[in-house]
């Protein structure tokens, strides 16, 4: 008769007999969707200094001594951009200049005459002279991918290179399942009180399937936390009616930006502005520098303008967003760390942390290194799961053996 103790060790075996499968089977299905992710991810690290590597006529112009104080009116900057395509091109968001060399990066699009499509356009302003430097058409309408490189890898990050409304989601339930795989491999992983030494690092002299198994493991868990938030924060921006709801059940006034609406005046009332929209942020946050502008383009959407190298902030995550009401010019709502409610707070880092800005130049490190690492993780995890099925297959040849001579 089993004793008690046997029974809670078979139970016990068969249970993480249960979780290693769904390590397995989980990475297996989704291991190269996630290296794809990852890789990609990894070259957007660093994309914007890059495109002004590649493209220098469009993203830097000759900076002048008095900096953003020499700035032409943000209106005019935004006339300029316009002139530049047909009648009818809008812009939902633009890059502010960078740095002081920086140009504006203006995304439009354009209506396609008689049908409900548009072409993707880019135009890129001089700040000190208002004067465009460039435009190119990153995707007409009935392109299947971007034809600009980068806009391509986003593309291929974000959603697979399929619509969104189908790419979007499947990246986000990707990352669902790859967060459940992720902990399980923690679980997994967590070794007793009394042998972390040896599990923090290489065996010494190992076979080939021991280097593979401990190259598997830590780079998995030395990298931990960054891929753990790299995962959170790609629900965040893929599944975010989920990753909303989740998060309100913690911390019930949990706002998302952008379903934050204008209040659409009773009588007309025209847009106060880029202009004043911006000049209502910068009193908010008057140390910081514009980075991020969104334009409305229904007539309920909202003016939010974000800003960096907002040390007041927060050391770590210095990205601050303020969401302006179009019409009436206030201040509907405010995204930065320890602004509002915990889940607010945690909302707000959730972009510093996918891009690795929350901790400067070496959480840019992390992310790109973390990006690299997923297609080890993948290609060490289908060795080892080759070495374990050789194993088994020559175990039960060693028993078949063994009952031929026993008969």
């Amino acid at each position: 008769m089993s004793s008690p103790l046997t029974m809670h060790a078979a139970s016990a075996w068969r249970g993480r007999k249960l979780w290693r499968n769904v390590h397995l089977w989980l990475g297996l299905i989704l291991g190269f969707w996630l290296s794809l992710i990852g890789l990609t991810g990894a070259l957007l690290v660093f994309f914007y200094e890059l495109e002004e590597v590649v493209h220098p006529q469009l993203f830097t112009v000759s900076p002048n001594p008095e900096g953003q104080a020499a700035y032409k009116p943000l209106q005019r900057i935004v006339e300029a951009a316009e002139s530049a395509l047909p009648d009818g091109a809008s812009s939902g968001f633009a890059y502010y200049p960078r740095t002081d060399s920086g140009a504006y990066w203006f995304f439009y699009e354009v209506p396609v005459a008689g049908k409900d499509a548009a072409d993707e356009w880019h135009v890129f302003v001089d700040p000190y002279s208002a004067s465009v430097l460039g435009a190119w058409q990153s995707k007409l309408h009935d392109d299947w991918v971007p034809r600009e490189f980068f806009m391509f890898v986003f593309s291929l990050h974000d959603a697979l290179l399929l619509p969104w409304e189908v790419g979007g989601i499947l990246v986000g339930v990707i990352a669902v399942l790859c967060l459940v795989s992720a902990l399980v491999g923690v679980g997994l992983w967590w070794p007793g009180s009394r042998r972390w030494r040896q599990a923090l690092r290489f065996k010494r002299n190992p076979s080939a399937e021991r280097f593979v198994f401990d190259l598997h493991s830590l780079s998995g868990i030395y990298l931990a936390p960054v891929l753990l938030s790299l995962l959170i924060s790609g629900i965040y921006f893929n599944l975010p009616d989920q990753f909303f709801w989740v998060v309100r059940q913690f911390s019930a006034d949990t706002l998302n930006r952008y379903e934050v609406k204008s209040i659409i005046p009773e009588k007309e009332a025209k847009s106060i502005g880029i202009e004043q929209a911006m000049l209502v942020a910068q009193a908010r946050y008057p140390e910081g520098r514009p980075d991020w502008l969104y334009m409305p383009t229904r007539p309920d959407d909202a003016y939010t303008i974000c800003f960096k190298e907002v040390s007041t902030v927060s050391h770590f995550a210095d990205r601050s967003c303020v969401v302006i009401d179009q019409y009436r010019g206030q201040t509907l709502h405010v995204t930065a760390p320890g602004a509002g409610s915990g889940g607010n707070t945690f909302v707000s880092w959730q972009w510093s942390l996918h891009s690795g800005q929350a901790f400067g130049l070496p959480g840019r490190i992390l992310v790109l290194l973390s990006g690299l690492s997923l297609p080890i993780l993948f290609i060490t995890g289908v060795v080892r799961w080759q070495h374990k099925r050789r194993a088994a297959r020559a175990t039960e040849r060693r028993r078949a053996s063994a009952n031929v001579i026993a008969l």
